[in-house]
C-alpha cells in the first residue's frame, strides 16, 4: 500500500509542476527586462566572435 500512495503522490507532483508551469507561461509568455540590444542591433564594434574550429 505504501509504494502505491508514494506513486500517486510522484505523480501528483509531476504533473501539478506540468500544469503550473503551462498556466505560468500562458500569463506571462515574455519577460518584460530584457536589456538593450538584441537581433536587430547595428552597432559596428560588437561583432560576432570568430573562431577556427
Amino acid at each position: 500500500m505504501g509504494p502505491i500512495i508514494m506513486g500517486i503522490v510522484a505523480a501528483v507532483v509531476v504533473w501539478g509542476g506540468l500544469l503550473a508551469s503551462i498556466v505560468w507561461l500562458m500569463r506571462r509568455p515574455e519577460r518584460d527586462d530584457y536589456p538593450p540590444g538584441g537581433v536587430d542591433d547595428e552597432r559596428d564594434d560588437a561583432d560576432i566572435i570568430e573562431r577556427d574550429t
